[in-house]
């Protein structure tokens, strides 16, 4: 099983009944048993290496079978091979998915696009407009947080180590950086300068995986998303000085996660399938109260524009929508949805669904997740593999 810790994944023997685990190698994806062997991966080199299935320990060196095997989620650490004790299936070659970083104007015409082609996730726009951060995967280094100078067009990579980082949220002033790691076997909060000029620094370590999702605008606290066993994912604050003490926003028995502020910061947009359906809501902030619909179709991530007059969501349909929004009596009037332009792909409707777009502060041009058109590799099959092996040594 693949486990993720501090140097990396790590194939780990653990016994069903219970007991302590024991880590056998380390490999960047998943390990299966077959023909006596055990065919992991050396990087993106498939190997297999004779284990003694009663002595529970291997027997002898790896051998590698074949290069290039693709690796198709650096996060799951699910990697292109399957093996019998007879045939052998598996993916080779360099075909990864092609990411584009794309902006488009509210009609949908296509512009410039930010930086080179990745396999980018979760694109984060500072709040100024001027500089972003995204996730980008790839066999070489794992998956890792990136910087862009939007102007610039420029990536410089924000994360080095082999760990998993994930869900980057600049804070209020734009210097700072927040994101998620598993360095310690969870996803735990971490900051780190964007100036380079400090080491990264532990925000917040516990048992359970949590996600940075906005930072308030009054820089006073990082709201974030926890996975509770009773309450599935909650929403969380985090104040940012003082002692730092994390205290629950929303904690139902409901998903939820947060998706946007209110340019001054007094409301906060946020995602439920407390309908038994995915819907956007706005209520208060610091403290929730009465709560208001935004989405009319399900939908998820929003953006609130720099005016405080629009909310934009991306709804199932795959369009993105804009709604009015004007306070009046101390609460708040949602107009009705208007569509923008169409992305590619609907949105994933889960919580751990990838972000797939970011907007101007005017709304006037948001930067969308395009895929190239790429080769799909065919599957290679290699029947009596075990058999090729002793011809090798």
């Amino acid at each position: 099983m693949p486990n993720a810790g501090v140097q990396g994944n790590a194939i780990v023997l653990a016994s069903l009944d219970g007991g302590e685990e024991r880590v056998l190698l380390r490999s960047p994806a998943q390990a299966e048993y077959a023909a006596g062997r055990i065919l992991y991966l050396n990087d993106r080199t498939l190997m297999a290496r004779p284990f003694d299935a009663r002595r529970l320990a291997f027997s002898g060196d790896g051998v590698p079978i074949a290069e290039k095997v693709l690796l198709l989620s650096v996060t799951s650490g699910i990697a292109a091979f399957s093996a019998s004790d007879d045939v052998l299936a598996m993916l080779t070659g360099n075909a990864v998915t092609g990411v584009r970083l794309q902006w488009f104007d509210r009609d949908g015409t296509s512009r410039q696009a930010l930086g080179d082609a990745a396999d980018y996730v979760h694109p984060r726009l500072s709040r100024d407009g001027t500089r972003l951060a995204a996730v980008i995967r790839d066999p070489s280094f794992g998956q890792d947080v990136w910087t862009f100078d939007v102007g610039r067009g420029i990536g410089t990579r924000f994360t080095f180590d082999p760990a998993v980082e994930s869900s980057p949220a600049f804070s209020a002033d734009g210097k700072t950086l927040f994101y998620a790691s598993n360095k310690r076997g969870h996803l735990d909060l971490y900051e780190r300068a964007l100036d380079g000029g400090s080491d990264e620094a532990l925000l917040l370590a516990s048992g359970a995986d949590k996600y940075p999702a906005l930072a308030s605008p009054d820089g006073k606290a990082l709201v974030y998303l926890e996975d509770a066993p009773d309450t599935k994912w909650d929403i969380w604050s985090l104040p940012l000085a003082g002692e730092r003490t994390p205290q629950p926003f929303l904690k139902t028995p409901f998903n939820e996660y947060p998706a946007a502020f209110s340019p001054d910061g007094r409301w906060l947009v946020y995602g439920s399938d407390e309908s038994g359906k995915t819907h956007l809501y706005v209520t208060s902030f610091p403290r929730p109260s009465r709560k208001w619909q935004v989405s009319t179709e399900e939908g998820s991530y929003a953006s609130w524009s720099a005016d405080g007059k629009e909310i934009v969501y991306h709804g199932v349909s795959g369009q993105l929508l804009a709604v009015a929004v004007t306070e009046r009596d101390g609460g708040l009037e949602i107009g009705a949805a208007r569509p923008l332009f169409k992305l590619q792909s609907s949105p994933s409707l889960s919580i751990f669904g990838a972000v797939d777009w970011g907007a101007a502060p005017d709304h006037k041009r948001f930067l969308v997740r395009t895929r190239d058109q790429t080769t799909v590799p065919l599957v290679d099959l290699v029947l009596h593999w075990p058999a090729a092996l002793k011809r090798v040594r």
